[in-house]
C-alpha cells in the first residue's frame, strides 16, 4: 500500500517539478506528501532529509510563520522523537509554538493540542515528570476552553492520573512534584 502511494507521490513529483518548477507550492506539496508516505514505512532518515528540503523552500516561498511551515516543523519534530532525539524535538516544538502563539493568538486550540502532542510523546518516551509538567499545564487550559465536562479535559485528566500512579509506584522521590502540579491545578 505505502509502496504504491510512494511511486503515485513520486511520479506525480517529477511531473509537477517538470512542468511547474521546483519551487511552485503543488510541487512542494507532493514532495511532502514523499516524506509522510517515507515516514509511514519507518524509513525517518530518509523521511527527515526530505521534510528539511520542504522546510527550507516552504520559509523562502510562504516564510516561517505560515501554517504550512509550521506543519512541517512539527513533522520534523515528530520524527526526532520517533528517533529518541527528545532534546532537539523539543526545541523545535517550542519554536512551533512560539510560532502558533504569534500567529494564532495565545488562546488558540491548535496550541493547546499542540502542547497535548508533544507531553503525549514525551509519556510515550518514558519522561513522565516532563509529560505530567506539561499535561497538568494543557489541563488548567483546557478547561478554560471547553469547560470541565469536554472529552479532551476528561481524557488529560485521565493521562494525569495514569502519569501520577506510574510515578508514585516506581519512585517515592518524584512525590513532591506530584503534589507541587496538583496543588497548582
Amino acid at each position: 500500500m505505502y509502496e504504491d502511494a510512494l511511486n503515485i507521490f513520486t511520479s506525480l513529483f517529477e511531473d509537477e517539478r517538470r512542468l511547474l518548477g521546483e519551487d511552485h507550492e503543488f510541487t512542494i506539496g507532493k514532495k511532502n506528501n514523499i516524506a509522510l508516505v517515507l515516514r509511514c514505512q519507518g524509513k525517518l532518515e530518509e523521511s527527515l532529509e526530505i521534510y528539511s528540503e520542504v522546510l527550507e523552500k516552504k520559509k523562502h516561498i510562504f516564510g516561517i510563520r505560515h501554517p504550512a511551515t509550521i506543519r512541517t516543523y512539527e513533522a520534523i519534530a515528530n520524527i526526532l522523537l520517533e528517533q529518541r532525539k527528545t532534546r532537539e524535538a523539543e526545541k523545535i516544538f517550542q519554536e512551533v509554538l512560539d510560532a502558533q502563539k504569534n500567529f494564532l493568538g495565545p488562546k488558540h486550540p491548535e496550541l493547546v493540542n499542540l502542547k497535548s502532542t508533544f507531553a503525549g510523546h514525551l509519556l510515550n518516551e518514558g519522561n513522565f515528570v516532563e509529560s505530567l509538567k506539561i499535561h497538568t499545564e494543557v489541563l488548567k487550559e483546557q478547561k478554560k476552553l471547553y469547560g470541565i465536562d469536554h472529552p479532551s479535559v476528561q481524557f488529560t485528566e485521565s493521562k494525569i492520573k495514569m502519569i501520577d500512579f506510574h510515578l508514585r509506584s516506581k519512585d517515592t522521590s518524584v512525590s513532591a512534584v506530584l503534589e507541587h502540579l496538583q496543588t497548582s491545578n
